[in-house]
């Protein structure tokens, strides 16, 4: 990626998140309903998704509660994300 379009993506990014409450935390919860394994697969690949963005973006995070599926993925996780980043320190 070319140096002017990090920083147009770094750009878009803070206009997205100055909205009054963006600074707040958030508690995010991801659970499989009742596709049954596949469902509990996609909760854990959800989870990964947006650890990542978060690291990505400098976002702390601490997972608070999580449940395992029978045979694989996660029945439920329930995770908060820290709403000022690094950067803002």
């Amino acid at each position: 990626m070319r140096k002017s379009e990090e920083i147009i993506d770094q750009m878009e990014f803070r206009r997205m998140l100055g909205g009054e409450h963006d600074p707040s935390n958030a508690i995010v919860s991801i659970n499989a309903g009742a596709g049954g394994t596949e469902a509990q697969d996609w909760v854990e690949m959800l989870l990964r998704m947006y650890l990542r963005w978060a690291e990505k973006n400098k976002f702390e995070t601490k997972i608070i509660d999580i449940l395992t599926g029978e045979e694989a993925g996660l029945e439920n996780v329930t995770f908060m994300v820290n709403g000022l980043t690094l950067m803002d320190i």
